[in-house]
């Protein structure tokens, strides 16, 4: 099932399902339906690489609101950051730490921890096989960077339900069932639905908004910033669709 879910990323998210749609119409030239299929790739991929589109689509998987100034929640017993990429071989910083979506998560972390005095809970694993697990580089950057201590750090998970789950065996075997959930606001929707499979309730704590600023000439300019964008939306798209059949259904 992991085999067909990764062959299905590989052809579905752009640029790479779009590149096949070309190839296709390409190939089918210059049938009608070959130059429909052609000229149908080559317009997604430009709107899909633009600023515009891309913003939109991850905003509108941002469903829950930022946590109110009263962020006190009965009965929450921990705070658990989930991590994302790692920076590999940062010579400034003498070897991998943490990356940029990863360093977002926490420092709002780390934020409310100091605000409500909650432990913490880091989860990721390697991204590559032998590499440094993610867990390992939050802790350190957690406690060094922002003199915050780390109470657990889980080095296992290789996505977001195993984060769940891996979190939910040490939380539970302390009696800690409610949680605040730190991640990216367009990635909510599939981390909460993964806690809450494996029996915990969540309090999400989304952080790294997309605000929706005033359209500019630039954003319907194609850029790479753009296809990104898109990437990451059809990413979690796809991934809460998985989620759904491989692990609720």
């Amino acid at each position: 099932m992991e085999i067909v879910a990764a062959l299905a990323k590989s052809l579905l998210l752009p640029p790479f399902g779009l590149f096949l749609l070309m190839a296709a119409g390409w190939l089918l030239m210059p049938r009608r339906l070959g130059r429909v299929l052609f000229a149908a790739g080559l317009v997604a991929l430009y709107l899909f690489s633009t600023p515009y589109i891309g913003s939109s689509l991850l905003r509108s998987l941002q469903a829950d609101h930022a946590l109110p100034s009263d962020r006190s929640v009965p009965d929450v017993g921990a705070i658990v950051v989930l991590g994302a990429d790692l920076r590999r071989q940062a010579p400034e910083f003498g070897g991998d730490t943490v990356g940029s979506l990863t360093l977002e998560r926490i420092r709002y972390g780390a934020k409310l921890h100091r605000e409500l005095g909650l432990p913490l809970l880091v989860t990721g694993g390697a991204t590559r096989p032998e590499g440094r697990p993610v867990g390992l580089a939050m802790r350190e950057s957690l406690e060094q960077d922002f003199r915050v201590p780390v109470r657990w750090a889980e080095t296992e998970a290789g996505n977001t339900y195993e984060n769940a789950k891996r979190s939910s065996d040490i939380l539970t075997s302390m009696g800690i069932t409610k949680i605040y959930l730190v991640t990216r606001a367009w990635h909510m929707p599939r981390a909460r639905m993964a806690f809450e499979t494996v029996g915990l309730k969540v309090v999400p704590a989304p952080t790294g908004f997309l605000a929706r600023p005033t359209p500019e000439f630039g954003d319907f300019i194609a850029t790479a910033s753009g296809l990104l964008m898109s990437y990451y939306a059809f990413y979690e798209a796809l991934g809460y669709i998985w989620y759904s059949i491989r692990y609720t259904a």
